[in-house]
Parts: structure tokens; C-alpha cells; sequence
């Protein structure tokens, strides 16, 4: 699957969990020197209250937050 549908997938599973008020968890994924794919920050995962979905300078990015703060977090999904 390419970036631009995986990039899809992502956003339809976080639209659908922001109508239904469930949490998303996912790893940070990049590209290494080999061109293979590898998690970043050791594949820490990320549980978060997602809220809303935007499109900024040609970027999806996902607005979240933990259970444990009361401060927004935001998330780029198409990179």
C-alpha cells in the first residue's frame, strides 16, 4: 500500500473514531537510509482522545490530547 492510500486509510479510522468518541493509537513510522520503514522514537505508542481533523498548507494533521493533559496535541498524518 503507498503513502497516499495508507494516508487515507489513517484518516477515515480517525474520522470514524472521532464520531463515535473512541481513542486512537498508532506509531510514528519514517523511511531509513535502506528506503525500509522503521518506528520512530523506539515505536513509542500514542493513545489519544482525538477531537478534530485539518488541512493546513497541504498537510493533514490530527488534534488530540492525553488522558492525562489538559492541553492539545497535534499529529501530521500524511508524512
Amino acid at each position: 500500500m503507498n503513502e497516499n492510500n495508507m494516508t487515507k486509510v489513517f484518516i477515515d479510522s480517525a474520522m470514524n473514531a472521532i464520531r463515535s468518541g473512541k481513542k486512537i493509537e498508532f506509531r510514528y513510522v519514517k523511511t531509513n537510509s535502506k528506503l525500509k520503514e522503521e518506528y520512530k522514537r523506539d515505536g513509542l505508542v500514542y493513545l489519544i482522545n482525538p477531537y478534530t481533523l485539518i488541512w493546513k498548507d497541504d498537510e493533514y494533521y490530527l488534534i488530540g490530547n492525553y488522558d492525562k493533559h489538559n492541553d492539545l496535541s497535534f499529529y501530521r498524518l500524511n508524512r
